[in-house]
């Protein structure tokens, strides 16, 4: 009999162990509970200005899209959550900063989080690393998203007072801080390091 064939079979198998180190990981299953938590916060922040009346059939709607969500995550649901939130704000009274602010965040993280947790099974674990991946990026759009929401609301307010030009001026100058502190992505490794 031959080597391989013998091999092929089971025997003469190496005992060799492989050993794969990984850094510290989430488990798949709270991917899904934060994008659950972000949607149910984004749907609160929404409906917490004055405004129509919500008919109790649409919250029933909407809290089977988050637990579709969580059980069975996609970009798709994510995104009618989104919208969800997008035609409340459209037809309800104009929210706060503060709430616009925290609508921007919270969209932003319900929607980077669909993406990882619709990769990811239930029992998946998820190196925070391949988290991270490109967070500069995703700090920098925030606060551009910021700077616009301020903007926004400023505007549909009565137009922009000195409070409203400081606070849009703040935000810059944190992204302007943020391009400068955070690590750039060197591209011809894929790795994040240091300016020098």
């Amino acid at each position: 009999m031959s080597r391989a064939s013998a091999w092929l079979r089971g025997r003469d198998r190496p005992d060799r162990d492989v050993e794969l180190r990984t850094g510290a990981t989430v488990p798949g299953l709270v991917l899904r509970l934060a994008a659950g938590v972000w949607a149910t916060l984004a749907l609160v922040v929404a409906w917490s200005s004055p405004g129509p009346h919500v008919n109790p059939a649409l919250v029933v709607l909407l809290a089977v899209l988050v637990g579709a969500l969580v059980a069975r995550p996609a970009e798709g649901t994510g995104g009618v959550l989104v919208l969800a939130v997008g035609l409340r704000v459209a037809v309800g009274d104009p929210l706060t900063w503060p709430a616009v602010a925290a609508l921007v965040l919270l969209v932003h993280l319900l929607l980077a989080t669909v993406a990882h947790a619709a990769r990811a099974g239930w029992r998946t674990r998820v190196e925070l690393a391949v988290l991270a991946v490109g967070r500069r990026e995703v700090v920098l759009v925030q606060v551009g998203a910021q700077v616009l929401a301020a903007l926004a609301v400023a505007l549909l307010h009565d137009g922009p007072g000195l409070g409203d030009l400081v606070r849009v001026g703040a935000l810059g100058l944190a992204g302007a801080v943020l391009v400068v502190v955070l690590p750039r992505r060197d591209d011809s490794s894929g790795q994040d390091h240091d300016r020098d």
